[in-house]
């Protein structure tokens, strides 16, 4: 949930390319005789340059994540150990290991390298998750939009353009694929005050539909829906409903509401992060007493993240995001990317755990010190 903010500024793309000539002096944890993985193949002149995640309790030294990002064209993975080595990853490690290829231009990537001496380690990264949308707008005439005259579908479709830019720019590994509808000129009863005043309560109201049809009309069951409303009961710019009740997970659908079409690029980029699995329910050191008491949401979270992280409750203009947010969003089984997908190779997994201690996903808060937004 996004806590209203009142201007938005425009992405700055930030990273760039890692230095070329990385060794052991400067890039202790990373650099070992060990193994390599060969990205000359990639596109690295693109934000952000490419990453190498030891996962979670699963990287090569069996200890807590590790990650190495890209020399000018190359990932070395520390420890990871070939026939000869004093250690064997795939001897040593059991059954828990992971290595995930994280680039600006691809979804995450997980690696299996074979055992033993062979070459560098030349992946094929996946393209990026295609995220499909049902976007909602009230129709009507055109209105002025900075210095241009647009229809609500004409504005909400230029805001879908700044947040797919803004997913780029952080390497989020997401394509935006989206369809623009006009509401219905009569909006039924059961939600009619869901453009002056949209809460959870209409969100469920539209995910249950009722039995005489009147919502298909305004949903999309098969997408992520999305819509841009005049204002919600809370007073928020961005709403993300989750398809479950009194907080006990057990169903993968959400619903999104954007308020003040002005400037939702972040607004909308945050709320879809929540529903891509950065949905925080989990103990967190010195977690508050209450209805939740010991859980996070996003605020508790505010000393942990950077103001202009994607996640950071409020923000106005992003320019962050952490290896372990982009983790969660592809591999996390409470993300829209993973409805409906049959589970393999060890995922989706439930990535809900400690949001800074890590366990079957790496912490939400896991960053490497250098070369990442």
């Amino acid at each position: 949930m996004t806590r209203r903010h009142w201007e938005y500024a425009p992405l700055v793309l930030l990273g760039g390319l890692v230095a070329a000539d990385w060794d052991a002096a400067s890039c202790p944890d990373c650099f070992h005789e060990g193994y390599e993985v060969e990205l000359s193949a990639l596109s690295l002149l693109s934000t952000p340059p490419a990453a190498v995640l030891f996962s979670g309790y699963r990287n090569g030294r069996c200890e807590d994540d590790l990650i190495c990002t890209a020399s000018s064209d190359i990932v070395w993975l520390g420890d990871l150990g070939k026939a000869t080595s004093s250690f064997n990853w795939w001897n040593s490690c059991g059954g828990e290991r992971e290595m995930v290829v994280f680039a600006g231009e691809h979804a995450p990537t997980p690696l299996h390298p074979s055992a033993g001496d062979v070459p560098p380690i030349q992946p094929t990264l996946a393209d990026r998750a295609v995220l499909k949308l049902a976007v909602w707008v009230e129709p009507g005439p055109a209105v002025l939009h900075d210095t241009d005259l647009r229809t609500p579908a004409e504005a909400a479709t230029f805001e879908l353009g700044q947040t797919q830019l803004i997913f780029d720019a952080l390497g989020a590994g997401i394509k935006l694929d989206y369809t623009v509808h006009d509401l219905p000129a009569t909006i039924p009863e059961d939600v009619k005050d869901i453009l002056t005043e949209a809460t959870c309560d209409i969100a469920k109201t539209l995910m249950n539909g009722v039995a005489n049809g009147d919502m298909a009309s305004m949903q999309d069951p098969a997408r992520l829906n999305v819509y841009f409303v005049r204002s919600t009961h809370y007073y928020e710019d961005g709403l993300t409903c989750p398809g479950y009740k009194d907080q006990k997970p057990n169903s993968d659908r959400y619903v999104i509401f954007v308020a003040n079409v002005e400037h939702t690029p972040s607004t909308l980029a945050h709320e879809i992060g929540h529903a891509l699995g950065l949905v925080l329910r989990a103990a967190l050191p010195g977690g508050t007493e209450g209805q939740f008491g010991g859980d996070v949401n996003e605020l508790d979270l505010d000393p942990y993240l950077p103001p202009d992280n994607l996640m950071y409750s409020g923000v106005g203009k992003v320019g962050q995001i952490t290896v372990g947010e982009v983790y969660r969003m592809h591999f996390d089984k409470r993300s829209w990317l993973r409805r409906g997908v049959t589970a393999t190779g060890g995922y989706p997994r439930d990535c809900q755990a400690s949001p800074v201690a890590g366990g079957p996903c790496p912490p939400l808060t896991l960053h490497p010190t250098r070369g990442w937004p």
